[in-house]
């Protein structure tokens, strides 16, 4: 399975590492193709994500043409899903709460 994602490294280390490890190694057939915002059709946001470029991300989300998934992971998840409950009805928001985070409960939100 291809994604063409969106993964913001402005995060903490340990949501770095995850999704390092999970892309730079085809972990269970997932290979990221694309980190254009403009191409992306699947958005991980960690919750630890600075929040001027939390902003910067959510007024790019906002102007995209096509539906998009948005999933937000780590610890502090709660007020990260507050932060785009304004966002127009086609995005999709998942929340995946935990830290380090379960890869399999992020398989499950992306192949879903």
């Amino acid at each position: 399975m291809k994604l063409y994602s969106y993964f913001p490294f402005s995060a903490c280390g340990i949501c770095q590492s995850f999704f390092i490890e999970l892309f730079s190694i085809d972990n269970k057939d997932l290979t990221l193709v694309s980190v254009d915002t403009s191409l992306s059709d699947l958005f991980i946001i960690p919750s630890m994500i600075k929040k001027p470029f939390l902003e910067d991300l959510k007024n790019k989300i906002n102007y995209l043409p096509f539906p998009r998934k948005i999933i937000a992971v780590g610890d502090s998840h709660l007020d990260l899903g507050d932060n785009f409950i304004y966002t127009p009805d086609y995005f999709s928001v998942d929340v995946i709460q935990g830290c380090p985070i379960n890869i399999d409960d992020f398989i499950k939100v992306i192949t879903n």
